[in-house]
């Protein structure tokens, strides 16, 4: 088992060498391609020289597809390139008024921000929480973020991936919301 494992990622670093005449380019003498990362398939974007620059997401069935690798790259672009269609730059989690528990409805949301971060087609969450001029109010935005933040770090983002701000909130609507911006 082993063996073969080796031989296979043998194969395909001798396939990402010649990828550059094989694959179309993309950018500037960038191109995607599919390597071993830690042992596992992911879809990547690599320079003339072979490094790395964006990691896009995983390939799951690479080993146990009969297709060319040629045509797997074609399968993840577009099936990157379909969910990143569909995702907008931020969501909302709405809370109750004074409240930082998040309702059934919010961890649905969070629990897709989580499955399109561990598919690879989101790098970073930024969670940004408002408050109004009061002791209680930015304490309740603290929590909220505490919330979100355990919440997609249970679900299996990277904390290091997280990064929140609290902002003063001005304005005569309830504050109920905490932004989250995608970065992908």
């Amino acid at each position: 088992m082993k063996n073969t494992i080796l031989i296979t990622a043998l194969l395909l670093l001798a396939q990402v060498n010649t990828a550059f005449s094989i694959d179309s380019h993309i950018g500037d003498n960038l191109k995607k391609t599919i390597i071993l990362i830690n042992g596992a398939p992911f879809l990547v974007e690599i320079n003339e020289e072979g490094k790395v620059v964006y990691n896009y997401l995983p390939v799951h069935d690479y080993f146990v597809s009969n297709e060319s690798h040629d045509n797997l790259v074609e399968k993840a672009e577009e099936k990157y390139e379909e969910e990143l269609a569909l995702l907008s730059n931020s969501r909302l989690i709405i809370f109750d008024e004074t409240s930082s528990l998040l309702n059934e409805s919010a961890v649905d949301n969070i629990r897709e921000l989580a499955k399109l971060y561990n598919r690879g087609v989101l790098q970073n969450i930024n969670i940004t929480a408002g408050h109004v001029e009061k002791e209680n109010d930015e304490i309740t935005a603290d929590d909220r973020i505490n919330a979100i933040s355990q919440l997609l770090s249970d679900f299996g983002v990277k904390e290091g991936d997280i990064s929140a701000d609290v902002k003063i909130y001005r304005s005569e609507l309830p504050n109920q919301f905490v932004k989250i911006d995608l970065l992908r």
